[in-house]
This record gives C-alpha cells, sequence and structure tokens, in this order.
C-alpha cells in the first residue's frame, strides 16, 4: 500500500513541466575537498535520476581546477552549478554557503564518494509532498567497497545496528529517540528534507565532520514527523580516504560539543541521562586519541570529564594506563 501511494503521487510530479533551472524543487547538494577518482560517479547518479525537477550544487571546499573541470565537462543546461570558497570553511560551513545559495524548497546532501539508485528522488520526493508537516525523508542504503562492489554482509549488519531492519514505510515513532539511540538516520547520502525545517545559524564550525548528525538532531527538535521508505536506494562507500577512515586526536571533539550542546539547550528533557552517557563516551574516545598520539596530559583531562560525567571502570583504566610506559600503551593498540 505504501509503495503504490508513493508510485501515484510520484507519478503526478513527473507530469509536471519542468522549471528547474529558475525554481527547481530539489537542490542536491555535492560536497567536494580536494577528492577527484569519485566525483564523476556521484555526479552521473544525479543526473540519471527519474524526477527531473532538481538543482545540483558541486560545492568544493578545495578551489581545485580539476573538480570545476570535471563539472564543466557535464552538459546540464545550467543545472549544474560549481561553486567554490576562496578560503576553506570546513564541511559544515561549507555545507551552510550551499544551503543558502539553493533554490530548492528540498535539500538533499550527496558526498563525493557516494551515489544514488536513479530512484532516490521519484521515491523521497511524495513523501514530503503528501505531508507538509513532514521534515525529512530517508532511505536505507547499500555498502560498498573501494571499487563500488556491494558488501551484503556490512550493509545487513549496517541495516539492523541503526534500526532499520524491521522498520516499516512510513512515519517514524519519536524520531529523538532514533536519531540519538539508533544513530538511524543516513543523512549525508539517504535523506530529503526542507530547507526552512534549518535553521543555518546552528550550522557552526565546531560540529565538523558530524555536521549529518548535528542536522539530523535539529530536525528531531522540531517534533515533526520524519518519513521511512524501506528501500536501499543509495550507495555508501568505504575506502581509505573516508572521513571514517581518518585517524586524529580531535576526532571525537564535534560528538563532545554536540552533547554539550544538547543538554545546554534542553531540546530532549527525558533523555538527558542518556545523553550524558554518549558525553561521556564522547570524552573517553577522545582521550583514547590523545592517548595515541602521545598527548597524555589532555589525554588524562578527558578520561576525568569522562569519570566525571558517568563513571566507568574503562575510563578509570585508561586514565592509570596512560602513566604506562609507551610501549606497553602501543602493545594494546590505543587506535582501535
Amino acid at each position: 500500500m505504501c509503495e503504490l501511494r508513493t508510485t501515484l503521487i510520484a507519478s503526478q510530479y513527473l507530469m509536471k513541466p519542468i522549471d528547474y533551472i529558475t525554481s527547481p524543487e530539489v537542490s542536491v547538494i555535492v560536497t567536494v575537498f580536494e577528492r577527484e577518482q569519485y566525483l564523476h560517479n556521484a555526479i552521473e547518479s544525479i543526473l540519471a535520476q527519474t524526477f527531473l525537477n532538481y538543482e545540483i550544487l558541486v560545492t568544493d571546499d578545495s578551489n581545485k581546477t580539476s573538480i570545476s573541470q570535471i563539472c564543466e565537462s557535464f552538459h546540464c543546461d545550467n543545472r549544474l552549478r560549481y561553486r567554490s570558497n576562496a578560503r576553506q570553511l570546513g564541511v559544515p560551513l561549507n555545507v551552510r554557503a550551499s544551503i543558502q545559495e539553493a533554490k530548492g524548497k528540498y535539500i538533499a546532501i550527496l558526498n563525493d564518494d557516494d551515489y544514488w539508485e536513479a530512484t532516490f528522488l521519484e521515491k523521497l520526493v511524495p513523501a514530503l509532498e503528501e505531508n507538509p508537516d513532514r521534515v525529512i525523508a530517508f532511505s536505507d542504503h547499500w555498502v560498498v567497497r573501494e571499487n563500488g562492489v556491494v558488501d551484503k554482509a556490512a550493509t545487513d549488519a549496517n541495516t539492523l545496528l541503526c534500526g532499520r531492519k524491521t522498520l516499516e514505510c512510513g512515519e517514524i515513532e519519536k524520531p529523538p529517540s532514533f536519531v540519538l539511540k539508533k544513530n538511524g538516520l543516513p543523512l549525508a547520502m539517504s535523506s530529503l528534507f526542507r530547507k526552512d525545517a534549518l535553521d543555518l545559524s546552528l550550522l557552526t564550525k565546531e560540529v565538523v565532520g558530524a555536521y549529518d548528525f548535528w542536522i539530523s538532531c535539529i530536525l528531531a527538535a522540531s517534533r515533526k514527523p520524519f518519513y521511512y521508505v524501506p528501500e536501499r536506494l543509495t550507495y555508501y562507500r568505504v575506502h581509505g580516504q573516508s572521513e571514517t577512515a581518518r585517524k586524529s586526536p580531535d576526532k571525537s571533539q564535534p560528538m563532545i560539543y554536540i552533547f554539550e550542546q544538547l543538554l545546554e539547550r534542553n531540546w530532549f528533557p527525558t533523555l538527558r541521562p542518556f545523553l550524558k552517557h554518549r558525553l561521556a563516551e564522547a570524552f573517553y574516545s577522545n582521550g583514547r586519541d590523545l592517548l595515541w598520539f602521545g598527548q597524555l596530559a589532555a589525554a588524562r583531562k578527558m578520561f576525568l570529564k569522562a569519570i566525571q560525567m558517568s563513571w566507568h571502570l574503562k575510563s578509570v583504566a585508561m586514565f592509570v594506563l596512560s602513566f604506562a610506559p609507551g610501549f606497553i600503551r602501543r602493545r594494546l593498540h590505543l587506535s582501535e
């Protein structure tokens, strides 16, 4: 029934006259920084969409001529726009600048290394058109390796982990819990949200690579419906240059900022104990990363904050371990 209703609504919009240059319904923002090898594939997957009323903004925070040339190689009658920043802004501010320039009432974000099924927009746009209270529609996704080969086992494990295995088509019960407890919303590749539902002033540089999770939290705080289409309509690429694979002593800092903000703003009062636990986990993760990079004093401060926030034996153990010789710490593979 859900699939039939979505198909009928989609057909109405597919038959509408298209004016995607002056008033596109959807703005697709493709984020890119220095990487080039996957960008062509990402753009091709957008241009293959069966829903036609969209624009593409490739937003380049590295200002590379080669990336601009890739965009110029597509002849799209002004449907595709390349934009770059005079100075590097960082991911959140790069995305914010793009959304500010977007003409569409709906926003989809696609990272340069991911790509879509041809029916992605066709199956998500109707969910938002059907009910103006819905702030976001999203689907499940495939996990693929660097060469584009689908990893079925990793895909199934991710679907289960994110609470989407038994999720039925339709509106989500308790979006805040779904976002915060399950991390179930794949915003930066598998979602479509209303532009006017996002307060762009909240999208600040401190959230760094966790900007997508932060946007999900902002949308959940609206207390308006989320809508799920239980199909794998997008592809998430796992490779050595991805943000997930990056090692850094400050990689957990964005999550610390986000959970501190959520507690300070008190958007989700019934979830405060859980948020405190997640903040403690973020302090612990930051301490572990700092310890691996040999920043012992800073690591100890993080472990102490974790203990004060939510006492846990592992934080105590890591605090004690920070006083051990370096060869012992390295043997325990603290980077994992």
